[in-house]
């Protein structure tokens, strides 16, 4: 899947939480496909992100008892929080034990997920997909929770990682007040550039940690000015239950290996050819949107640029999508070690009869990761060749094949995206009052995975509601989307 869609979908349904849970290190292939948030790739895996500046100064005893006081220890458990106006909404618990990872995280109302790393695998269970994956754990260090071999001391270290992490923080010990009769001290950290400070508040007796609180400032466009609070609960050293790490689910497990082959079962002969690119698929979903899977051979590669179904109604191209390839596993969803590409088509009119043969056209062109400003105006490329075919009926909203691609309902909700660019056409053809429905369902689509993320749609759809002299109707849903916006809720 494209990594600049990762990032905008986790910042449209992510990005609520804090910025401590958007990924900025590397995602490896077919896990990280699956969340972030996100931004999970695996959004419910990813806790907090980038390397601590853990200081070099005065304070390197204390900090050096508290690393080997968890370095030590046997097992951890931490719970993270965020503070939304309603109130504190926790989004992630982690576990540790014996080099085993566990992370049970909520980002949203469908953006449930489980993750379990040890004995070198690592399991991913989206709660709202139909299978779960199991792959090889990384081995090189990545940041990610339970990636390489991250301990418990690791992952302490960054759970106040937040905010302009690339810049350095002063240091400072603090004497605090006994806690239940528990001696206790603060190591706090301060950062002025974003207004950041954390505190750690730690057992005297054993230096291990017992909560941190961060403060920084909210770094994105949408809530420009407002602070961000994090809190994160730790225990060390208490009885974990080891069943919890079991992997146990009722659902499919695919492996990396088993996703190659069924790929190559499907797809070893073309469906089609055209130019220097093998046409793998042409899917038509029931809501009337045609995917087309192609694998490009040549560069600059021939990408399909236009669907026309017999009546000559043309589809909107929508965002391409494939997937980063990276160690332990550089071949997963590949077929013949070729890159999959995947572009969806979607009928500016929703309810047209499915099309009983399309044309496809391509063109030598540039990938696209985000939607254009202009989905009607765009510059016309010739075309390198057309081909005309039949496409398979799919049942689902997504291709069934879908899951072999480790392209999932968590990076690419298809009935979000498809209202969304459908919306924009809409606008930019004139079309306001079937623009601001659109819209409308737009955000009635990501309000099912995040409901504060549906404000902006709201926003759009009222506008174009304006636009149509439908003023009353505009300002009532204003309204809703401020109120909604400001209530963050997940």
């Amino acid at each position: 899947m494209n990594e600049d869609e990762i990032k905008r979908l986790l910042t449209n349904y992510g990005d609520s939480f804090n910025p401590c849970a958007i990924p900025q290190s590397r995602r490896t292939a077919f896990v990280r496909r699956r969340l972030a948030v996100a931004e999970v790739a695996f959004a419910g895996t990813i806790l907090l992100a980038g390397l601590v500046l853990w200081p070099r100064n005065a304070v390197a005893g204390t900090v050096a008892r508290i690393n080997e006081a968890i370095t030590n220890a046997r097992t951890m458990t931490c719970e993270m929080s965020i503070k939304l106006p309603a109130g504190w909404y926790t989004c992630y618990r982690t576990t540790y034990m014996d080099g085993m990872w566990r992370c049970d995280s909520q980002i949203g109302t469908q953006m449930e997920s489980t993750s379990i790393k040890r004995d070198g695998q690592w399991f991913i269970n989206q709660t709202h997909e139909v299978f779960t994956t199991l792959e090889q754990a990384p081995d090189n260090g990545d940041q990610e929770l339970g990636a390489g071999n991250q301990t418990a001391l690791d992952f302490a270290k960054r759970s106040i990682d937040c905010g302009q992490v690339d810049i350095e923080r002063s240091v400072a010990v603090k004497a605090h007040v006994p806690i239940h009769g528990m001696e206790t001290y603060v190591l706090a950290f301060s950062r002025p550039a974003d207004n950041y400070h954390a505190e750690i508040l730690v057992d005297k007796k054993t230096d291990l940690p017992i909560c941190s609180d961060v403060t920084v400032e909210d770094g994105r466009p949408w809530f420009k000015g407002d602070v961000q609070r994090i809190h994160t609960d730790f225990s060390f050293d208490r009885q974990v239950d080891p069943r919890i790490f079991n992997i146990v689910t009722d659902k499919p497990i695919i492996r990396p290996e088993d996703a190659n082959r069924r790929l190559f079962e499907m797809w070893q002969r073309p469906f089609a050819r055209a130019a220097g690119t093998d046409v793998r698929a042409v899917s038509a979903c029931p809501d009337g949107t045609i995917w087309v899977i192609v694998t490009p051979n040549t560069a600059p590669s021939d990408l399909p640029d236009t669907v026309t179904d017999a009546n000559g109604d043309r589809y909107l191209r929508s965002n391409d999508f494939h997937q980063s390839r990276q160690p332990p596993n550089p071949d997963y969803s590949t077929i013949f070690h070729q890159e999959i590409l995947a572009t969806p088509f979607i009928p500016l009119d929703p309810g047209l009869p499915i099309p009983d043969r399309v044309t496809i056209s391509f063109t030598k062109r540039e990938r696209r990761d985000s939607r254009p400003k202009s989905l009607l105006a765009e510059k016309a490329l010739p075309t390198v060749v057309s081909i005309t075919v039949k496409p398979t009926i799919e049942s689902g909203d997504l291709p069934s094949y879908f899951p072999y691609l480790g392209i999932g309902r968590v990076y690419y909700q298809p009935k979000q995206l498809a209202w969304s660019f459908r919306a924009a056409a809409l606008e930019e053809s004139g079309r306001m009052l079937d623009a601001a429905k659109a819209y409308e369902r737009t955000a009635a689509a990501r309000y099912e995975w995040v409901k504060y993320a549906a404000f902006e749609p709201m926003l759009s759809a009222a506008r174009c509601y304006r636009a149509a002299g439908q003023i009353e109707r505009a300002e009532a849903l204003t309204k809703k989307a401020e109120a909604l916006k400001a209530s963050k809720a997940r």
